[in-house]
């Protein structure tokens, strides 16, 4: 009986070159799969944070003491937070603020502290944003910052 030749499956790629290709695909699937997620994902919220709290008792404190030392302090120091800068302090991140209200001589403010990445591969999860809340008293010498809570529409970022 003669012999028959079999035909051999199609030549498939060498080992090493076929788990490298595998694993370029499923990369490459992943970070699909997060990119999709991240833009269709809503804003993390913001989180009370210790890093905007120590912003808001130190650094902040300091910029708006150096400005309430002006004739009329209250005016000098929420037109300076307005604006944006405070005794050479920009409010750009990763740290920022926005005027609550002003009562007379007390002024009440959220710091914030910024930590997070907004590209679409960032695969960290949950808030990006610190945020506390202060009563500057003005009436006092030296200014004192009192902890409060943030009321309820108080802005998610700086200057919002």
């Amino acid at each position: 009986m003669p012999r028959t030749q079999t035909q051999s499956a199609p030549s498939r790629p060498a080992g090493p070159l076929r788990r490298r290709r595998t694993v370029i695909l499923s990369l490459a699937a992943l970070v699909a799969v997060i990119a999709i997620g991240r833009l269709v994902g809503e804003p993390p919220p913001v989180l009370e944070d210790e890093q905007a709290a120590g912003f808001a008792d130190h650094g902040l404190l300091t910029a708006i003491s150096s400005v309430a030392v002006a004739p009329d302090g209250a005016d000098a120091v929420t037109e300076a937070l307005t604006r944006g800068v405070t005794a050479g302090r920009q409010n750009e991140s990763p740290y920022g603020w926005s005027v609550l209200s002003r009562e007379g001589d007390v002024i009440s403010v959220a710091a914030y502290y910024h930590w997070g990445d907004a590209s679409p591969l960032n695969f960290r999860t949950g808030p990006e944003r610190g945020r506390a809340c202060r009563l500057y008293d003005l009436r006092t010498s030296p200014v004192v910052a009192h902890a409060m809570a943030c009321p309820g529409d108080s802005p998610d970022r700086p200057g919002s």
